[in-house]
């Protein structure tokens, strides 16, 4: 009997990994890389923004797809999150899920931090000055 009991115990941990490993992809947040740590008032950057998923399908219900088309990304100040520095498309999404973003501090804006921002969510942080 104690044979069968650990069977079925180690049959339900094995069945348990097998579910949690049945290739659902995970849902990593996105990602900006290229950023410098400081911009100045009239210049233009151009990052990479990884991780640009459609949904999550992290329990099995199938493969992440990447967002279509572009994703709209915030600049905000840290003293204002309700008026946008500046607002930029990425690029096309591509099908890993990453997309170029090019954007340019406008003249003037006063020195402080800053980040990126996609649907309300801070992707990244620099600072604005010169």
């Amino acid at each position: 009997m104690t044979h069968t009991l650990g069977r079925l115990a180690a049959g339900a941990v094995l069945a348990l990994l097998v579910g949690c490993s049945s290739g659902a992809s995970s849902c990593a947040a996105p990602t900006v890389t290229g950023l410098p740590d400081v911009v100045a008032p009239g210049e233009s950057v151009t990052v990479t923004v990884s991780n640009l998923w459609d949904g999550c399908s992290d329990t099995g219900g199938g493969p992440n797809k990447p967002i279509r088309g572009t994703a709209r990304i915030d600049v905000l100040s840290r003293t204002d999150r309700d008026h946008p520095i500046v607002t930029a498309d990425t690029g096309e999404v591509a099908a890993d899920a990453s997309a170029e973003l090019t954007f340019q501090i406008p003249e003037p804006t006063p020195e402080g931090e800053a980040y990126l921002s996609l649907d309300g969510s801070d992707l990244a942080s620099f600072r604005i000055g010169g």
